[in-house]
């Protein structure tokens, strides 16, 4: 998956508020997916490319950019096809 068409998942996907914002942002290429560009609220965005779609994982931080206990919150969004 490119990431024009990650955007694209975002901005299509129904049901949050957050995804078209997250595909509005720089992003930074990473590992399978990728990474918005530094801190936004003292959270940490990462997209994962997965079969059918792109998986959001948000993440607080806490000082020195250590991640606390894990993810805070995990949504999956899948690719719209036309039909």
């Amino acid at each position: 998956m490119t990431e024009a068409e990650g955007r694209a998942v975002l901005c299509a996907f129904v049901g949050g508020n957050v995804e078209p914002w997250i595909a509005e942002q720089p992003w930074k290429a990473e590992s399978g997916g990728w990474s918005l560009a530094g801190q936004h609220h003292g959270l940490r965005f990462h997209l994962e490319v997965m079969p059918g779609g792109v998986r959001v994982i948000i993440a607080s931080e806490v000082g020195g950019g250590r991640l606390t206990g894990g993810p805070i919150a995990r949504a999956f969004c899948p690719c719209v096809t036309s039909r």
